[in-house]
């Protein structure tokens, strides 16, 4: 555990907790290693900022202590040095799995956010052709971002402009783009799975364990089921 838990209260450390027991959960249940056929489509995300910036829900507020992360993918990102408990947690968590699955022969890459423009777009490079090497890491990559985004309004309207800019690069589409802001809503009880309804095979697959893909409603999952019981409030 390496956020910063300085002068929170005990009801703030449990929430903490709380919400570390959940990436935990939804991490562990992703299903990385989807490979289906995906032909190469003209990709036109220019008004993404507008279609899914309201859609992305306050659950969380920006009051809890911010704690200095130096590296990982949510601030190499965003090109931020600062992020929030919550936001920190994601980040350690992806970062973790991201190393493990997707950078395990390049041992060599860090996520240090480096002053030089010109390496910082190289280094950024060098991660996105990583991550293309399988469209599922891209839906993944793209997702834990999202997922930061919620808890983080730091920078709000940029940062979303950059996971959409950093989707074009990893080809990911507009309908993918919308079904992962569907799980994020429902991961943070902003919908209920009946709600849900992805569209692209590409996000039922690697997503499938987490949320039921229909829009009709069907009995909870057992995974669904201790989601609800870990998330019985808003954060």
């Amino acid at each position: 555990m390496q956020y910063n838990t300085t002068d929170l209260n005990y009801e703030e450390e449990v929430k903490l907790a709380k919400f570390e027991s959940l990436i935990d959960n939804i991490k562990n249940q992703i299903n990385y290693y989807y490979k289906p056929f995906k032909p190469f489509f003209g990709i036109a995300l220019d008004s993404v900022s507008s279609i899914y910036g309201s859609m992305i829900p306050s659950a969380i507020s920006n009051n809890t202590k911010s704690s200095i992360v130096p590296t990982g993918i949510i601030p190499f990102i965003f090109n931020a040095m600062e992020l929030n408990s919550y936001s920190d947690i994601i980040n350690q968590k992806f970062t973790a799995d991201i190393r493990s699955k997707i950078l395990s022969n390049s041992a060599n890459f860090n996520f240090d956010v480096p002053e030089d423009i010109k390496e910082r777009i190289s280094k950024l490079k060098e991660l996105i052709s990583q991550v293309k090497k399988e469209h599922s890491y891209s839906i993944v990559f793209i997702f834990a971002l999202f997922m930061a985004l919620a808890v983080d309004k730091t920078d709000y309207e940029k940062r979303l402009s950059t996971i959409c800019d950093v989707a074009v690069m990893l080809e990911v589409t507009d309908d993918e783009m919308a079904d992962i802001v569907q799980v994020v809503r429902y991961v943070y009880r902003d919908i209920k799975a009946e709600d849900v309804a992805l569209k692209t095979d590409m996000c039922k697959q690697v997503f499938r364990n987490i949320v039921v893909c229909t829009t009709s409603p069907t009995p909870p999952t057992a995974f669904q089921k201790k989601i609800n019981k870990i998330m019985n409030s808003r954060w």
